[in-house]
């Protein structure tokens, strides 16, 4: 573990050099949507960088060093949270059987690797879902600051309108609106503008979803040459059934807002391997909750943990493609699994 920790802050780790350049290059008025020096495109809001303008005062290994030990962390308390919201008790021997499992896992091994944000979005989603029924001021601002982390999961927006948590979706996105405001008078209005204008038409195009790392609905329909037609079919089926079943049987706000994370990974249109984090308390919650189903749950788990190495020297076959969409797999077996723990509980219940 100290070895992998020191290969990552004596490295690079490209994700998080780009968020720590476009922080820098902001402030200078550089458009950071278009901008050569990057190692990737950056297609956050600016609203994002205001998390990181405190790094961009360190060298940058040092700034590395400090997230990289942050991530970890974030990544320790994810765990923790994770089974105080499934479980009434846990042993010490449960926790280090899925903090070694969680490691083990290629999407925590990229995410670390990278540089990623992902721990500290999904410590701040599981610690607002852990407060919700406590303080729903709080919990509203942790959700908030989920959203403007990584967008993506702004899928829990839904559970929040279900059950009329209005005061937790008010909270959540005064958080929003305030973090844009300052970041429209820290870094030029122009900054926000380009977001629309610049990423949107980057990212939402057809083109390149076939690449290995995204394991949605789009990479597995463009592996299989469907068309763009059999992704927006597949994409409204989920999200219908999710719907349906969500509302109909009147699941808990834990269980439906673990349940809508699978269903973000299935229809966001870049779904990375790295963003797979996100369903380490899907995982915890359906150990206890589809107990019968555990032979299924693991097979999901080896799925999504694993990765090719050499993607390139199994595409273009049709068995090949289907491999290459392990993960999608993964996480399809996955969102089977939740859907049927909604209906189950409420059947039971």
């Amino acid at each position: 573990m100290i070895d992998a920790f020191l290969r990552i802050v004596t490295t690079t780790a490209p994700d998080f050099s780009v968020f720590y350049e476009a922080a820098r290059h902001i402030g200078r008025g550089v458009n950071i949507y278009q901008d050569p020096t990057l190692f990737t495109g950056f297609n956050y809001l600016p609203t994002t960088l205001l998390f990181l303008l405190p790094f961009t005062l360190l060298p940058y290994q040092i700034a590395l060093m400090l997230w990289t030990i942050g991530s970890f962390e974030a990544c320790i308390l994810s765990i923790y949270l994770s089974l105080r919201l499934c479980l009434k008790k846990f042993s010490v021997v449960q926790f280090i059987i899925v903090f070694a499992l969680t490691l083990w896992a290629f999407p925590t091994k990229f995410t670390f690797g990278m540089g990623q944000i992902n721990f500290y979005a999904l410590a701040a989603l599981l610690y607002g879902l852990w407060l919700i029924k406590k303080n729903q001021v709080l919990a509203g601002v942790l959700f908030g600051l989920t959203i403007l982390l990584k967008p993506q999961l702004g899928i829990i927006l839904l559970p929040l309108v279900v059950f009329h948590l209005y005061r937790v979706l008010i909270t959540a996105g005064a958080v929003n609106l305030l973090a844009l405001f300052i970041s429209g008078i820290v870094f030029d209005w122009q900054q926000v503008m380009n977001f629309w204008s610049i990423v949107l038409p980057r990212v939402l195009p057809w083109g390149g979803r076939e690449i290995y790392y995204n394991q949605g609905i789009s990479g597995f329909v463009a592996r299989m040459s469907y068309g763009e037609g059999a992704a927006w079919a597949l994409t409204i089926a989920v999200v219908t059934i999710y719907l349906y079943v969500f509302l109909t049987r009147r699941a808990s706000i834990v269980d439906g807002m673990l349940a809508s994370l699978p269903l973000m990974l299935l229809v966001e249109p870049l779904s990375w391997q790295h963003h797979y984090v996100f369903l380490l308390p899907v995982f915890i919650w359906l150990w206890v909750k589809a107990k019968k189903d555990r032979f299924f749950l693991l097979i999901s788990y080896l799925a999504i943990a694993v990765n090719i190495r050499q993607p390139g020297a199994l595409s273009g076959t049709l068995l090949g493609n289907i491999v290459l969409s392990h993960v999608f797999f993964g996480n399809a077996i996955l969102f089977v699994l939740s859907i049927y723990a909604l209906a189950r509980r409420h059947s039971s219940g």
